[in-house]
């Protein structure tokens, strides 16, 4: 989750009723069929289920605040969006556990290409075509590099326990993804509970918001993402298709990483969460542009803009130089002083062209998480480069970050 397209696993309890919606949903589509996989297809089934109720497990809540109810009306109504998507998707998702590396046809390449070629108003028609032929493309680059998991299926059938399956199945929307209601501890950067919140606030929602959040004692921030690892995930419908693969690409790792003792730490530690990110950002600009390539998509960099735009340098500058003197005082107990440090830097960044509608706690919270932000500023980023350096592959990289839980785990790995 995040305004680079990133995402966690996010607060869900799913009932049983996930399982039997989806399965109603592939009955009515699959027809006859349905006895050719019949069986199989039901555990397959179970096994999305199980993931998607692991996977949207989150935070424990704080004594004294529950965010939701800050939210009210405005909150996502997230529980509703994942059983209408999985109804939808049930058997692609299930045929992409079962299936072969899937490979992209000319059809898939018509389909991404006139998706992207649209006007957004004009795109609603395209987009599971494209949606499509995203998921295939991805889940064969990923299959090429071994991100795979034994599958237990062959061994129910009574087949040799050999098989192996892309878990778990590349599956994603183009959505206007939701807000996020960040909060954290007024006298430590942290992540302390988040809230989804309906896309399109107006500035003056977001400070309701907030206000009401501050007055529990906390500190809160809305932002924007880019897209969310829900399952299926959300990804932002964007004008660039090498973004577009990126996203898909960074979402399917965090439900990969879920799996492993550093995604299992994603809500309770600010140091895992970091670590997370980071190498899902890496990978999937490692990855991603593969799949866009295999279905003849643009790769190329963004235009460089008409009119002069800051300098991101400068912003980066500016923003280390910020986060160490806030911390500073942090560390010393100078909460007010912080609070009004803080309300003159974003006054800083406004003068020199960058629009900042709020820099607190939260704001380091949530953009920190990304190693490579100018909001964070620590050794995570550098560390897991060495990392991914000494990792013949993907997957063996994915396997050592993966047993990583904190800073010191990432340290010790590369030496330090």
């Amino acid at each position: 989750m995040g305004a680079a397209g990133t995402g966690p696993p996010y607060n869900l309890h799913m009932a049983t009723s996930t399982l039997a919606a989806a399965r109603a949903q592939a009955a009515g589509r699959a027809g006859g069929r349905r006895r050719t996989w019949g069986t199989r297809g039901s555990r397959v089934l179970f096994v999305v289920a199980a993931m998607v109720l692991l996977l949207c497990t989150g935070a424990a809540q704080q004594p004294g605040l529950r965010v939701e109810q800050v939210a009210g009306s405005r909150a996502f109504p997230l529980t509703d969006w994942l059983l209408a998507r999985l109804a939808e998707r049930s058997e692609r998702i299930a045929l992409g556990l079962l299936g072969a590396r899937p490979v992209p046809t000319p059809d898939d390449r018509a389909n991404a290409a006139a998706y992207f070629a649209a006007r957004p108003a004009d795109r609603a028609p395209l987009a599971d075509g494209a949606e499509l032929a995203l998921e295939r493309s991805v889940a064969g680059i990923l299959r090429d590099e071994g991100l795979t998991r034994a599958a237990p299926w062959t061994a129910w059938n009574g087949g040799p326990d050999s098989g192996q399956m892309l878990f778990p199945p590349v599956s994603f929307t183009f959505t206007a993804p939701p807000e996020v209601l960040i909060v954290s501890r007024r006298d430590r950067i942290e992540v302390v509970q988040s809230a989804l919140l309906r896309p399109g606030l107006t500035d003056a929602d977001a400070e309701r918001l907030e206000a009401s959040t501050d007055a529990l004692g906390y500190v809160s921030l809305v932002v924007p993402i880019g897209g969310l690892a829900t399952y299926p995930t959300m990804v932002l419908e964007t004008n660039r298709p090498v973004d577009a693969a990126v996203a898909v690409t960074h979402e399917w790792l965090h439900g990969y990483l879920f799996f492993s003792p550093l995604g299992l730490r994603y809500w309770s530690s600010q140091e895992a969460r970091m670590i997370n990110e980071t190498t899902a950002e890496m990978l999937s600009w490692e990855l991603g542009p593969r799949a866009a390539r295999d279905l003849g998509l643009d790769t190329a960099p963004p235009p460089r803009p008409a009119t002069p735009q800051p300098s991101m340098v400068q912003f980066r500058t500016m923003m280390r130089e910020t986060r160490v003197q806030f911390d500073g005082l942090l560390r010393a107990g100078k909460l007010d002083e912080a609070d009004t440090y803080l309300q003159a830097r974003r006054l800083d960044f406004v003068a020199a062209g960058w629009q900042m509608r709020k820099l607190n706690q939260a704001y380091f919270a949530f953009f920190g998480s990304y190693g490579d932000a100018a909001a964070g500023v620590n050794p995570i980023p550098r560390q897991l480069g060495w990392l991914r350096a000494a990792s013949g592959s993907p997957v063996e990289f994915l396997r050592r970050v993966g047993q990583l839980t904190s800073a010191a785990d990432l340290a010790r790995a590369v030496g330090e």
